[in-house]
């Protein structure tokens, strides 16, 4: 079951869902866009999402990872090149490097030679900690925040109708051809 509640109501019926389905239960709270409007002279930051949460009945529900596109057009992406774990040092751009504390480098000595030749590794400019390149890809993993499509339509009159692309992640995420769905 998904249910969609705005910030006035979403804390309240969290916990009635717990109570319902199981706090072991809950899957996700997923963050959608709602209306925004412009509260010029408000006393409070204006509320720009809503909530979705994501409950089963047991621990046998169906749910498929599904894709979102993204904006290849945007300037090249990169990431520290150390995860959590400890670990030891690498030779990068010529020089025995160590991981800051606590941390591993996260490819092996080989992996950061080919990389290094590729182009696919740095020197951060203003930081002088190694990088690695992000893949460029045209989609991702979709996760829990959903702010990327809109969360309302304004298609039947029904005044909170929800996006048919909202609907689409939903019925793409939890359920399989032929199988009965309602939208309340």
């Amino acid at each position: 079951i998904w249910v969609r509640f705005d910030y006035h109501y979403s804390h309240y019926i969290k916990a009635i869902l717990d109570e319902i389905f199981g706090y072991e239960n809950f899957r996700n709270e997923i963050v959608i866009n709602r209306i925004k409007k412009s509260d010029s002279g408000a006393n409070r930051f204006n509320t720009a999402t809503d909530s979705l949460f994501f409950y089963s009945k047991t621990e046998n529900y169906n749910f498929q990872n599904i894709k979102k596109k993204l904006d290849v057009s945007k300037k090249e992406r990169w990431h520290s090149l150390d995860s959590q774990g400890q670990g030891g040092p690498r030779i990068i751009f010529g020089k025995k490097l160590y991981p800051p504390p606590g941390r591993h480098w996260t490819f092996s000595q080989e992996n950061i030679d080919k990389m290094i030749s590729e182009g696919k590794i740095r020197l951060n400019s203003k930081t002088g900690k190694p990088e690695y390149k992000l893949e460029e890809t045209d989609e991702q993993i979709l996760d829990s925040n959903w702010t990327d499509i809109p969360g309302y339509s304004f298609n039947t009159g029904y005044p909170t109708e929800n996006a048919e692309q909202l609907l689409e992640r939903v019925i793409l995420s939890a359920s399989n051809e032929g199988d009965i769905i309602a939208d309340f």
